[in-house]
């Protein structure tokens, strides 16, 4: 079993580098199609859709903020050792009740962080924890596909396992957009309404007719919202999101707002960087700009916003 001593004052880029190396990810035809098939398989989970018209105490996640709460009360008493420890533990009896091949790359993964994070300081012990669960959540794996059903249907048997996995990736997301951006300096570029540049990105996914006639209706209504509960995979390649069988293909307008807690790029932090996938938190909201008919054979387009969140616009 292959171990590499990093120089931790070069994370995460070279920490990135070693996990490549240890996954054995090899360019060639093979590995391609796998992660096709892999990205793919994040495009192609269904998206339960609730109707909203206001977000919750629980910022959008009910199953996410219910771990916190009961596990670590607020995000400011989460700590690595703590929930490093939670989030082993988790991974380790969901892996070996889903018989997963997989699970020992994912151990070799928080090896690595944990070789590397002893000599750094809390925050950037936690950054970095946050990182790896980006990575493992774009491996070939178990978890991406528990995740989002624990999500879907808020399944409270699963807050010990998934909790901290779900919490942690949830974190980057809403880290990401606003790190080292003060409060001060959004109320300068609000006040010179600087606009941000447009971000648009893809989705299929099938809907019933009941919620199409929904979208129908709310096309152009700013006071009429949607949510999504789970993690949701977009992409800026049209075609991946077209690929296979859908009545719907929603196009996400993300560079709306000047800031967003609500989604991040993730490619840097993939096992494969050309995906390009951009990932929205659970619970996001949108509202629908445009409902097209009949856009392409038996589906339809939706061009849709993503809203921040309301303690993002504090």
């Amino acid at each position: 079993e292959r171990r590499h001593s990093l120089n931790s004052s070069r994370l995460p880029h070279v920490l990135l580098h070693q996990l490549r190396v240890i996954n054995d990810v090899a360019i060639d035809a093979e590995s391609n199609n796998n992660r096709m098939l892999r990205f793919q398989d994040r495009l192609e989970c269904s998206l339960p859709i609730e109707s909203v018209s206001h977000d919750t105490p629980y910022q959008g996640n009910l199953f996410i903020m219910d771990w916190l709460l009961h596990t670590f009360e607020t995000p400011a008493k989460v700590k690595f050792d703590r929930i490093f420890k939670l989030l082993i533990e988790g991974i380790q009896k969901e892996g070996e009740m889903h018989g997963d091949g997989n699970l020992h790359k994912l151990f070799d993964i928080l090896w690595q962080v944990e070789q590397n994070a002893s000599s750094l300081s809390e925050t950037k012990r936690m950054t970095l924890l946050r990182e790896a669960c980006v990575y493992m959540y774009t491996e070939a794996s178990f978890l991406y596909r528990e995740t989002n059903e624990a999500l879907r249907v808020n399944d409270k048997s699963k807050l010990e396992t998934l909790g901290p996995f779900c919490f942690l990736l949830y974190d980057y997301i809403g880290r990401n957009s606003s790190e080292n951006v003060s409060k001060l300096h959004r109320l300068r570029q609000t006040l010179h309404f600087k606009k941000k540049n447009a971000l648009i990105v893809y989705r299929g996914d099938i809907v019933s007719a009941q919620k199409l006639q929904e979208y129908r209706e709310a096309a152009g209504n700013k006071k009429k919202c949607f949510k999504w509960s789970c993690f949701v995979s977009t992409s800026t390649d049209i075609d991946k999101a077209l690929k296979f069988g859908k009545n719907v293909l929603y196009e996400m307008d993300l560079g709306r707002d000047r800031w967003n807690d609500q989604f991040a790029n993730i490619s840097h932090l993939s096992v494969f960087e050309t995906e390009n996938e951009t990932l929205l938190r659970p619970g996001v909201r949108f509202c629908v700009d445009i409902f097209e008919e009949n856009w392409g054979t038996d589906r339809a387009l939706v061009r849709i916003h993503i809203l921040p969140s309301y303690v993002q616009r504090v």
